[in-house]
């Protein structure tokens, strides 16, 4: 037979169970879902945020650039059209377009919504592996295993200046 003093104590135990199983269950709702994102086959290089925020774009050695919506944790695209690894991506200061870098020596200009490849720039005699876009959006500057750095005209595709280091 339980004496009182046990069974009360044994009572308290099981309150104070009950309100800490509530209470770790309250912790994990309001704990951000995981959304573990599985779009890409192989290692991913480079990724960068949209200006507003509200995307992400990253870059893999599977030859593709992909675009998440960061809220939903969903893949919205994939740009393919690299021969080779995507080593450095960013977006436009507007957000309307992206830059990629590659393997294939080439950077790329794609538009945010259709996903379609506006133009290459084709100059480098090595791996693109920086690439960025300047504030007003009319330049990009691309940074390359050849050791040189080069300046585009977004409109003309055409490269304006070459830095040799």
């Amino acid at each position: 037979m339980i004496e009182k003093g046990t069974k009360w104590f044994m009572t308290a135990l099981l309150i104070l169970g009950i309100i800490a199983s509530a209470t770790t269950a309250c912790a994990i709702a309001k704990r951000p879902e995981i959304s573990p994102q599985l779009g890409h086959s192989k290692g991913v290089y480079s990724v960068a945020f949209s200006p507003d925020g509200k995307f992400v774009l990253s870059g893999s050695d599977d030859n593709t650039l992909r675009l998440w919506d960061v809220a939903a944790g969903e893949e919205i695209r994939t740009f393919a059209g690299h021969t080779s690894w995507v080593t450095s991506v960013t977006f436009s200061p507007d957000g309307r377009y992206i830059l990629s870098g590659s393997g294939d020596n080439t950077l790329c200009l794609w538009d945010v919504v259709t996903g379609k490849e506006i133009r290459s720039f084709a100059g480098h005699a090595n791996v693109v592996t920086s690439v960025a876009f300047s504030p007003d959006g009319g330049y990009v500057l691309s940074g390359s295993g050849d050791k040189t750095l080069c300046l585009w005209d977004v409109v003309t595709g055409k490269e304006i200046r070459s830095f040799a280091g």
